[in-house]
């Protein structure tokens, strides 16, 4: 059992929960009970998300001295392109 079913199943099996009000909601428009239970872990798993990316962009913050930026999803160098790589194969020129 993955942690997101877990975490969904336990929110279903106590009453007054958030989860198990959306699970609720869910089932009362018309989804059968498998759909509304991976409708409920998607809500899970996106909270779970923007908290990560929330930490995240705290952390950049915290640590603007390294300017640290989010792209994509993950901390990287601010300004750093692929042209700040050498290309594969290419040898300094001799003098």
């Amino acid at each position: 059992m993955s942690s997101g079913n877990r975490n969904a199943v336990t929110q279903i099996r106590n009453r007054g929960t958030a989860g198990r009000n959306y699970y609720e909601r869910k089932l009362a428009e018309g989804m059968t009970g498998k759909s509304a239970l991976r409708a409920l872990k998607r809500k899970i798993s996106d909270a779970i998300w923007a908290r990560m990316m929330t930490d995240a962009r705290r952390v950049a913050n915290e640590a603007n001295k390294d300017r640290l930026c989010i792209q994509r999803g993950r901390l990287t160098p601010r300004n750093a392109s692929s042209s700040d790589k050498p290309l594969p194969g290419r040898h300094q020129p001799y003098e």
